[in-house]
């Protein structure tokens, strides 16, 4: 019996973590979201072109930066936690930004927006929604970069096949998605009490170190994220399946069948919110052929982008598989976001835990039950 690595199943936990997170802001994705977000990357953008910083600098400050806006929308910094307040402002310092250079941004992009108009669907997990905002499917970029490091490996990617946009994007989303990882911990430790932080993580040592480095951040960052896989079982047909079920679904969410100009780009999100309730609640099953091609034509494209090619049905029958557990996630993170509050990771509630009721925990196990359904072929 092979062993499995300490290193690999935390890359799979790591990559499930992330993959809800991209599931669940996909699947509340919204008008208000996508302008607000809009706004905010422009402003950071020109900060990033004014200051000259460029390549992985302006990503990190870019994060930074993303970490105060969420900290100051949801009033942390008039609260009791200003502990998380100054450990964020040590890691800007430490990475060689003035700290109040770096306040004064937050506060100029929080001032110059309509705050007041913002629900907590927007300012909730505003760190984790915008990796989505920015890349689509950090998952799937954080998948292929464990690929590129041979931390897992599959016969399935073809290099040759992935989009310039994409190789040039991958290292950028492993060194978001990291990051996000330790903004998360640090909610956890500091809302916990604990007494010794975090490590802090140093952008230049993750764009350069060994891979044996990387295995071993890997491990840390699982030990504190302490989120066990739900949906891939170790395995990598899963992923490079469930992520093609995802943007599937994301056509179907986004009503693409109804303007085909959209298949080979990112869904418009300009479209009123109003005109997409009936495809929100229209489940993928009932889709048409019509419908069900140009979805697929659009899920076969965006991973294409990521160097995986696969035939067409595919796409319909993992998407079907996957619809109970995004239908799932979509009503969890959207009643955290309104009712929660701003530091509570709506992945902890994912568990069979005795506070929850019998009904909860049986629409949990029917929507992972409806997973497990899906045997990939073997390569």
């Amino acid at each position: 019996m092979v062993r499995v690595t300490e290193w690999k199943i935390s890359a799979f936990n790591i990559l499930d973590y992330i993959f809800i997170h991209d599931l669940a802001s996909m699947s509340t994705f919204s008008d208000l979201k996508n302008e607000f977000y809009r706004y905010v990357a422009d402003e950071i953008d020109t900060i990033n072109s004014q200051r000259g910083f460029t390549e992985y600098r302006a990503e990190v400050y870019k994060h930074y930066l993303l970490c105060g806006i969420e900290l100051k929308l949801n009033q942390v910094f008039e609260s009791r936690f200003k502990r998380i307040i100054d450990e964020v402002l040590l890691r800007v310092k430490s990475s060689g930004f003035p700290v109040s250079t770096y306040l004064q941004d937050v506060f100029n992009i929080c001032g110059h927006s309509n705050i007041s108009s913002l629900d907590g669907t927007v300012k909730y997990k505003l760190l984790a929604q915008f990796l989505y905002f920015d890349f689509d499917s950090a998952s799937m970029s954080f998948f292929n970069k464990l690929l590129e490091l041979k931390i897992l490996s599959t016969g399935r990617l073809k290099e040759d096949k992935m989009s310039p946009k994409h190789k040039e994007e991958m290292n950028r989303v492993f060194l978001r998605v990291l990051m996000f990882c330790e903004f998360e911990i640090l909610k956890k430790q500091i809302i916990h009490n604990y007494d010794n932080m975090f490590m802090k993580l140093d952008f230049n040592e993750i764009m350069t170190d060994s891979v044996k480095k990387i295995k071993g951040l890997l491990i840390s960052i699982n030990k504190e994220i302490n989120h066990k896989e739900m949906l891939f079982n170790g395995d990598v047909r899963n992923v490079s399946a469930l992520v093609g079920a995802f943007f599937f679904i994301e056509g179907h969410s986004r009503n693409i069948y109804n303007n085909e100009e959209q298949v080979n780009y990112r869904p418009d999100y300009n479209i009123p919110i109003n005109s997409l309730y009936v495809c929100k609640t229209k489940a993928v099953h009932d889709l048409n052929d019509k419908e069900r091609r140009v979805c697929t034509e659009y899920a076969q494209n965006k991973m294409k982008e990521y160097g995986f090619e696969f035939i067409q049905r595919t796409f319909y029958d993992n998407s079907v598989r996957l619809y109970s557990f995004y239908k799932f996630i979509n009503n969890v993170f959207d009643d955290a976001s309104k009712y929660g509050v701003w530091y509570y990771d709506f992945i902890d509630q994912l568990c069979y835990d005795d506070r929850y009721s019998e009904n909860y925990k049986i629409r949990l196990r029917q929507a992972i039950d409806g997973l497990q359904m899906y045997k990939p072929k073997k390569e």
